[in-house]
């Protein structure tokens, strides 16, 4: 599914930022939480965090430009996280009966 990234709330009367770097590249696998742009505003810098996990299809954004609160920065294709990375609870159990 994809999703729209869109520029999330900076803080208190921040209502726009200017892009200074895009961080990724379309095609990249991001993961949570990874940062993908770093924006200016009038009041500090900001890396700009992942808020999905998935495959960047299309970057709307470049560096200078200048992208208000909800605008679109990036469209990803997100992934489901894989079980290899959170057990589930029965074989938690398990695992841990056999250590025992």
């Amino acid at each position: 599914m994809a999703t729209q990234f869109k520029l999330p709330d900076l803080g208190e009367d921040i209502e726009e930022a200017e892009v200074l770097k895009v961080l990724v590249s379309e095609g990249d696998t991001i993961a949570l939480e990874q940062p993908v742009i770093e924006v200016e505003t009038d009041k500090a810098i900001f890396e700009v965090p992942s808020e999905v996990v998935g495959r960047i299809t299309k970057i709307h954004v470049r560096e200078d430009d200048t992208v208000e609160v909800g605008d679109v920065l990036l469209t990803v294709e997100e992934v489901a996280e894989t079980a290899e990375r959170v057990p589930a609870p029965a074989a938690a159990a398990e695992s841990a009966g056999a250590k025992a």
